[in-house]
């Protein structure tokens, strides 16, 4: 979103266009399975652009593992369970609109 910095800067077109996206992306995560996800929104100073973040979640399921992980917790790095180029691929060319 060019020359948007924070969420009180997005107009009705704007806002139509963000939720597309998150539409698209809840997509594909629902064709790869996951039931649940975390979404932040970040306003940032001005001349930045605005920030979304999306992770799916692992899924409740009896004897699964927590999805913070030791990595996380100790060492502030993300454990992935797929590869973002195996991710990029499953997208393919949802985003291109």
């Amino acid at each position: 979103m060019p020359g948007v910095s924070s969420p009180a800067e997005l107009d009705e077109e704007l806002v139509t266009e963000l939720g597309w996206g998150v539409a698209t992306a809840l997509g594909l995560y629902a064709e790869l399975g996951f039931w649940s996800f975390n979404l932040a929104l970040y306003g940032l100073p001005a001349g930045y652009p605005l920030l979304l973040r999306m992770v799916c979640r692992q899924n409740p399921r009896p004897m699964y593992r927590s999805d913070v992980t030791y990595l996380e917790l100790l060492h502030w790095e993300a454990a992935v369970d797929v590869l973002p180029e195996e991710l990029a691929a499953w997208a393919g060319d949802r985003f291109r609109g």
